[in-house]
């Protein structure tokens, strides 16, 4: 690399000064790449660190005056980090390929040496690690991913010998875990007094058990009235979500409940809250001859 000395090569001035590199556009200069004379002229090795905003920073020793360069510039490792384009997973499940296979990452351009002394960390997303595959410069994604439904930028981070440090980032959609719901309530309910209404919830075979006693439920109408927010309680296997619907308004009826639609609403700890609308008809006291 070369600079302009520009009559500052003096001793009263800076006969000495310090390359420094940024990787961030010049925010920071955290590599001291030569420190050397100021003599217009220096020959540096750049660290295995890939960027696409490095600046350089020339600066005095033992004075305050410095220049940088006026733009960015790349610097391409040659140690490469390719990761998934993006991915989709359900709460608490590995995150997969459409094999059925764990997602992987791959370092290319690494000696066997380096292979064996990178760290390579997930960041962004939370339960989920890079295992290296043997002696492979692949790394299988393991683990149930912990985050709660949305969309999450999960980063992959690979550092190592002589200042290596690649970084990619790839985006992973979190959606609510699968939950089996069937109806365990009453199919009949006398008007003016309580009952007690109630769905078996079951986690499915998924191959990544969830809890089903984590789940929001609640059992609105079918015009979508809410009638009571439940409880669960049971084994992560499977769990009963119940709660008390008090008496109705109508003289003397008898309310029949028929299961008529399940449907998700808000989710809590990555469970979908199900509610179960029921349709009723009434059957007075006279038609009954009570």
């Amino acid at each position: 690399m070369t600079w302009d000395v520009a009559g500052t090569s003096a001793a009263a001035y800076a006969p000495t000064v310090r390359i420094l590199l940024s990787t961030d556009g010049g925010a920071t200069f955290p590599t001291v790449l030569a420190t050397t004379a100021n003599d217009g002229s220096e020959q540096v090795t750049w660290p295995r660190t890939g960027t696409e905003q490095a600046r350089l920073r020339i600066e005095a020793v033992d004075n305050y005056f410095y220049d940088v360069n006026r733009a960015d510039f790349t610097i391409e490792s040659p140690v490469r980090l390719t990761v998934p384009a993006s991915a989709a997973v359900q709460h608490s499940d590995p995150l997969l390929d459409g094999e059925g296979e764990p997602l992987t990452v791959e370092v290319t351009g690494a000696d066997a040496e380096t292979l064996d002394a990178l760290e390579v960390a997930v960041t962004g997303i939370s339960g989920v690690s890079a295992v290296r595959r043997g002696d492979t410069g692949v790394f299988d994604l393991l683990g149930g991913l912990t985050d709660a439904p949305g969309t999450a930028e999960a980063t992959v981070t690979v550092t190592g010998p002589e200042d290596l440090l690649v970084e990619e980032s790839f985006p992973v959609t979190v959606t609510p875990e699968d939950l089996d719901v069937r109806w365990t309530g009453p199919s009949v309910a006398q008007l003016d007094e309580p009952v007690t209404l109630s769905v078996a919830l079951t986690e499915p075979d998924d191959g990544s058990a969830g809890d089903p006693r984590a789940a929001a439920v609640t059992l609105v109408d079918r015009d979508g009235g809410e009638l009571c927010t439940a409880t669960t309680a049971g084994t992560p296997e499977a769990a009963t979500a119940s709660c008390t619907m008090m008496s109705l308004s109508a003289d003397s009826c008898i309310i029949l409940f028929t299961p008529w639609i399940m449907r998700r609403t808000t989710s809590y700890l990555g469970f979908p809250g199900l509610a179960l609308l029921t349709s009723w008809r009434k059957l007075c006291r006279v038609f009954l001859k009570l």
